[in-house]
Order: structure tokens, then sequence, then C-alpha cells
């Protein structure tokens, strides 16, 4: 999903794509794929992004996504039971 804001952000300060990068410390590449939403950047990055930028991570739309178990898919029954076992007691035969 491509990252309006971070685009905008950019934009608003009519820089290019290398421009942005030199002063972010990143490959234009990267800054890319970050714009496109192929990748995300590390919490380092989203700082530098912030720093260079004078805006939040929010305002960037690069808040961190959160996983919840809710999101999670239900387990099934024979992954549950696997999950379950005791497997400390299990040892590999010896010849």
């Amino acid at each position: 999903m491509k990252r309006t804001q971070l685009v905008a952000a950019r934009a608003h300060k009519s820089w290019t794509l290398e421009g942005a990068a030199e002063r972010i410390g990143c490959a234009p590449n990267t800054l890319s794929r970050w714009e496109l939403g192929v990748m995300t950047p590390s919490s380092y990055n989203r700082a530098r992004l912030c720093a260079v930028y004078g805006m939040t991570a929010e305002e960037l739309g690069l808040e961190e996504e959160v996983i919840r178990l809710t999101d999670l898919p239900a387990f099934t029954g024979d992954l549950q039971v696997f999950l379950n076992a005791d497997l400390t007691r299990r040892t590999w035969p010896t010849k």
C-alpha cells in the first residue's frame, strides 16, 4: 500500500527521490520502496525520516503496525496438539 503521506512530505519540500535519500542517508531505491509500501523502514530510519521532514511518524504514515492475537488465524486441532506436546522428553534414537 502506497504511503501517500511520505510521498507528499517529499513533494512539499520539492525534493527529488535522490535528494531526499541523500538527506535521509539511504539509497534512492530504498526510499522508493518505503514510499511504495514494499518495505517498512526500521525504527532508526523512521527517526531519520521524521528528523529530515520535521514531522512525526504518524504524520508521515509510518506508525508501527501491531499484530494482535485476534488478527491471527485460529489454530487447527492438529496444530494445537503439536504445539501443546512436550517435546523435551523426546530423544533421537542412537545406533
